[in-house]
């Protein structure tokens, strides 16, 4: 549990590690895998109770934005973990009083340890936890810009390795082999990537709007700020739904590779199939078991079986060369 407290219009922070004792002037109260004497600490302290985890995890808005005792109480989901390659989400509540915010997390997010590390340099002046959470707030919608600017990267790379060819140096160009297992699980983790970014900034639209709506008198001097907050949230949902699009094209161009690439394979069994095709009949009769065959017993009939196989194996490649097929 991280306490933070007002003091010369500055902010100070303190990790409580076992203590229970939170300070008079306490303006955030971030609680991090909270245990139960803590969360009975926190209760103590503001009069209020504690959402569990089962419920920060109601996904009903009704049960994830509403109001008790004055007490604003506004669960988001957060996209985490983005830089290991399995990014997951977790659901953050925000209690938002007239002078106390209180976070309570069960994920060790990015965004909250920059803010928290910014936060002694902040100056608070006559401002409480609302000046808090607009800050918090600002600084995980600017970590999903970030998200999403590194998706577009990754998109950018997929897309140059499904449609890229190798002409350096050389002549004519040639296609590079592609493993496209290793592409459709790259698109894969790209959607999966958009898809919860975009979750995220939904439910943080939500929280913003209510905020702003059920405090609207308590937050006239951060309007600007909640106005900026909002145009940037609709802004990046515009972009993570252009990026869902990308992602989109890329795995129907990529299925329309496989297809090709497929295609070709067939392609080629078919045509050699066509071609071996006439000298196996050839074969096949002269192989036949039959008393009666006079070409058997001519001194230059295995020339000739020869000679016809490779006939009828031309004969095809000839036709087929002129038509375009080869």
């Amino acid at each position: 549990m991280i306490v933070f407290t007002e003091l010369n219009s500055h902010i100070l922070w303190h990790d409580m590690g076992d203590s229970l004792a939170i300070p008079e002037n306490t303006i955030w109260i971030d609680l991090l895998n909270p245990t139960l004497a803590q969360e009975k600490a926190v209760e103590e302290f503001l009069q209020m109770e504690i959402p569990t985890r089962e419920e920060m995890s109601e996904i009903e808005v009704s049960n994830r934005l509403y109001t008790e005792h004055g007490t604003q109480y506004m669960t988001t989901t957060m996209v985490t973990k983005v830089s290991t390659g399995a990014p997951e989400t977790h659901a953050v509540t925000f209690m938002l009083t007239n002078h106390v915010l209180v976070t309570i997390r069960y994920v060790d997010a990015t965004s909250f340890k920059r803010f928290i590390a910014a936060a002694p340099r902040m100056p608070v002046g006559d401002h409480d936890g609302v000046t808090l959470f607009l800050g918090l707030v600002e600084s995980i919608i600017n970590r999903m810009a970030d998200i999403l600017e590194r998706l577009d990267r990754d998109i950018d790379r997929i897309t140059k390795d499904v449609f890229r060819r190798r002409s350096e140096g050389a002549e004519v160009e040639k296609k590079v082999p592609v493993d496209y297992q290793q592409v459709l699980e790259r698109i894969g983790r790209c959607g999966d990537l958009s898809s919860k970014t975009h979750e995220s900034l939904v439910t943080f639209n939500r929280v913003v709007a209510y905020a702003n709506h059920h405090k609207k008198a308590a937050l006239p001097d951060n309007q600007l700020q909640i106005e900026a907050i909002r145009k940037d949230i609709f802004g990046l949902m515009d972009h993570g739904t252009y990026l869902t699009g990308r992602v989109n094209f890329l795995l129907d161009a990529t299925l329309g590779m496989i297809s090709i690439q497929q295609n070709s394979v067939f392609r080629v069994l078919s045509i050699a199939s066509l071609i071996f095709l006439p000298p196996t009949l050839v074969a096949g009769i002269y192989g036949m078991n039959f008393e009666v065959m006079p070409e058997l017993k001519w001194n230059i009939g295995y020339p000739i079986a020869l000679g016809l196989m490779l006939i009828a194996a031309i004969l095809p490649y000839v036709f087929l060369k002129r038509r375009g097929v080869l």
